[in-house]
């Protein structure tokens, strides 16, 4: 299973020109954007659904956990060897199946994506939330707020353009607006991605606003880390804060835990120079963990982070960002780290139980 999920595919990425709209490149990072271009997007399936994670709804709406679950069975068995480095998805499975791991896949290489091209930090990008026919993602670079939109297709791309298109309409224009289309064949074709470009005119983002935003993402990485409380308090400050509260006078407030650690077990894990945690709550009502096979799959926070969260540092929570890269251990262990501070792990039981 670790070369299945643990090795990285090549999915070809297309720049379209269309609908009388060119693609702004210059918002792009030129580095990543040439490399893309030529080579397309090296992903492996366990960054995708990494990737996925915090934004996927899935049938569980109001639970982090169960959605990450959810999604990591419904990719996990749509993915196919390759001996050629590209993306395969098996096509074996019901449509039903197919059409939830496809979602899961789009939402996982547009995150991907758009991390990569844009150079942003994966804590800067949220879902939006709202009726209607709105785009699925936002994220907030140099003060300017993107939308995303994100798409799976089989087949034909053409109406899903057109509906990116018609999007853009329901946004203010005010921002860079992208469409990213994840061609998802299930047979012998390759997974490949399209990304189009409707037009905008810029305007800044608030400092009150980004920090707000933040606090979105991280509530949902507590609580897939078993961090419930944690959750809770960023809960309330992000609220705060939309109901009118300037960040500045929340800024460096320590969080107030009282005595929760009675409420669970916590363990530490060092890896690569990472140290990372995770908590076990009474009752397992919170944080994603499933044993598969012989090894233990977790959620994991940076501890770092953790220490910023707490501490409600809000210039240093702006500046966060971790190095990407997948951990392999002599004893089996394997963890997808990405810039956010999430860390996503497979660990023999055994290892996992010694903490417990």
């Amino acid at each position: 299973m670790f070369n299945k999920l643990f090795s990285q595919r090549n999915i070809p990425v297309n720049f379209l020109d269309c609908h009388g709209s060119t693609i702004d490149r210059s918002l792009f990072d030129q580095a990543q954007y040439r490399t893309i271009r030529q080579h397309g997007i090296k992903l492996s399936p366990i960054n995708i659904i990494h990737y996925a994670s915090v934004h996927y709804i899935g049938r569980f709406r109001n639970n982090v956990s169960m959605r990450f679950i959810n999604s990591f069975i419904d990719i996990v068995s749509s993915i196919g060897i390759s001996s050629d480095g590209g993306l395969y998805l098996l096509s074996d499975e019901n449509n039903e199946l197919q059409a939830r791991s496809s979602e899961v896949l789009a939402v996982g290489i547009c995150i991907g994506l758009s991390s990569k091209i844009f150079s942003v930090n994966k804590n800067r990008i949220g879902l939006i939330d709202g009726p209607g026919k709105r785009c699925d993602f936002y994220f907030i670079k140099d003060n300017q707020q993107y939308y995303i939109e994100s798409k799976g297709r089989k087949g034909s791309i053409t109406t899903a353009i057109q509906d990116i298109f018609l999007k853009k309409a329901n946004h203010d224009q005010h921002s860079p607006k992208y469409g990213i289309i994840s061609q998802l064949p299930r047979s012998t074709e390759r997974v490949n991605v399209t990304v189009v470009d409707p037009e905008f005119v810029p305007e800044e983002m608030s400092t009150n606003e980004q920090i707000r935003r933040l606090l979105v993402h991280y509530k949902k990485i507590a609580y897939l880390s078993g961090f419930w409380r944690l959750g809770e308090l960023l809960t309330e400050r992000h609220n705060a804060i939309s109901d009118g509260i300037d960040y500045t006078e929340l800024n460096e407030k320590a969080l107030d835990y009282q005595n929760v650690l009675k409420m669970g077990i916590g363990i530490e894990v060092n890896i690569g120079g990472v140290r990372s945690e995770v908590f076990f709550p009474r009752g397992n009502r919170y944080g994603f963990r499933k044993q598969v096979g012989d090894l233990f799959s977790l959620f994991l926070m940076e501890r770092e982070l953790i220490e910023i969260l707490e501490r409600q540092d809000f210039k240093r929570l702006i500046e966060y960002e971790l190095k990407e890269e997948t951990i392999g251990t002599e004893d089996g262990a394997a963890f997808s780290v990405l810039n956010d501070g999430s860390l996503f792990s497979f660990m023999p039981v055994e290892q996992v139980e010694k903490y417990r």
